[in-house]
């Protein structure tokens, strides 16, 4: 079924109003309706007015996106799952594919930095580095190939957290209740249980 344009004129800044014979109402932006060639006395058919409404979203998402990315980077999976809540699953991969071929999400880029931010910064494990990765979206497989190059100090950091968090729980090689609090709390950071286990041998020795 089609309708008429009755009305299309500037609405406020860079937002236009089209009004259709059927008594619909859209807003779009200028360039939309320029894109589209929309005169006032046009007849658009269905398919035409969902093709014009579509335009419309896919660059309200587009400048959403942009906008996302301007305060910080995001990986594909969290920026769609951003994107979803407000519009379409088509205009969202739409959107989410040009970011990607511009080059504005990257997921390798961003496992890397996320890598070097939970593991130099938070001082987390690999384990629990790999698990927050995977809450913002980024792969498994991109997740280990970001997080390999940590793997060989893994051990000393392990030691270091625990001479500052823990030390306290390791005065007594005997209190084995507080031994295993300590381990219990580096496990929690995400560290593996061999290297905790030899930190703590270590540190016990030393002492």
């Amino acid at each position: 079924m089609s309708a008429a344009i009755t009305t299309l004129k500037p609405h406020k800044g860079k937002t236009w109003i089209l009004t259709l014979s059927n008594g619909e109402t859209h807003f779009l932006n200028g360039e939309i309706a320029a894109q589209f060639h929309l005169h006032q006395g046009d007849l658009l058919t269905e398919e035409q007015l969902e093709q014009v409404l579509t335009a419309e979203q896919t660059r309200k998402a587009y400048q959403r996106a942009l906008y996302l990315l301007d305060i910080r980077a995001y990986s594909y999976q969290e920026l769609f799952q951003k994107l979803e809540a407000t519009y379409p699953e088509s205009v969202c991969y739409a959107v989410l594919d040009k970011l990607a071929g511009l080059n504005l999400i990257n997921d390798a880029r961003y496992a890397e930095a996320l890598a070097r931010h939970y593991v130099e910064v938070k001082h987390l494990g690999l384990r629990r580095a790999q698990y927050a990765m995977l809450q913002r979206g980024i792969s498994k497989a991109l997740a280990e190939e970001a997080l390999e190059p940590y793997e060989d100090r893994m051990l000393e950091q392990c030691y270091t957290i625990l001479t500052k968090k823990y030390s306290r729980l390791l005065t007594d090689p005997e209190d084995r209740r507080a031994i295993e609090k300590a381990k219990a709390g580096m496990a929690r950071l995400g560290y593996d249980y061999a290297d905790i286990q030899s930190a703590i041998d270590y540190y016990l020795e030393e002492e």
